[in-house]
């Protein structure tokens, strides 16, 4: 039997190859910032605010301006200027050669990212992060109010609630970018550090079938 160049191929090279998908893309998240005027304006109206600190209770007058942040988020919080945060995701699967010129079988899971599942991975990488930021920035907007001269403390037991507030700000301000997918047989740029060879960029043909 004389076997041509493409069948020569498809019997010295592997039954299953490695499929890597790298997706890439954006986040942009945005500062918070509160509107100390209008907090000012409130406090100063406010009894249990001016009562608590008359009596020297300075944490639990911050504790009420921390409060009614939290309640009336739409007066008192604005987005501030945006900040992008890129990354890159890497999901990888095994294929089958099913032809001797180049077609491969695999799961669609591998080599289609579904928007949601590319979001939630963006998030994962990068929420954290955003919140711990944003957190310390309400901190030190908020230390800025002073009772009598003296600056009211933010109590530690407010963390959770200024949290709170922040992951609600991020939630109904994050935007997504543009997000670029690239599918790779037998590793892509990220998994060839530790494979022999660069994989070669594939098209996806058929993201729908059903078997």
């Amino acid at each position: 039997v004389v076997l041509t160049a493409p069948q020569i191929a498809q019997r010295v090279q592997p039954a299953t190859e490695l499929i890597e998908t790298d997706v890439s893309g954006s986040l942009t998240y945005y500062q918070l910032s509160i509107n100390t005027d209008a907090l000012t304006n409130w406090a100063i109206d406010d009894v249990n605010v001016q009562n608590y600190g008359a009596a020297g209770d300075y944490a639990d007058s911050m504790r009420a301006l921390i409060a009614q942040v939290a309640a009336h988020p739409d007066t008192y919080i604005s987005k501030g200027s945006a900040v992008v945060v890129n990354d890159e995701l890497v999901y990888s699967g095994s294929g089958w050669n099913v032809t001797p010129d180049g077609y491969i079988v695999t799961n669609a899971h591998v080599a289609v990212i579904s928007k949601a599942v590319v979001v939630q991975g963006f998030l994962s990488d990068t929420l954290q992060g955003s919140i711990d930021g944003l957190t310390k920035s309400v901190q030190t907007q908020m230390s800025t109010f002073t009772f009598g001269g003296t600056a009211l403390p933010i109590p530690s037991d407010q963390t959770a609630t200024i949290q709170s507030i922040v992951t609600k700000f991020i939630d109904s301000t994050t935007t997504v970018g543009t997000i670029d997918t690239a599918v790779y047989v037998s590793g892509g740029p990220v998994l060839s550090r530790k494979l022999v060879k660069q994989g070669q960029l594939a098209t996806v043909i058929d993201d729908g079938a059903t078997w």
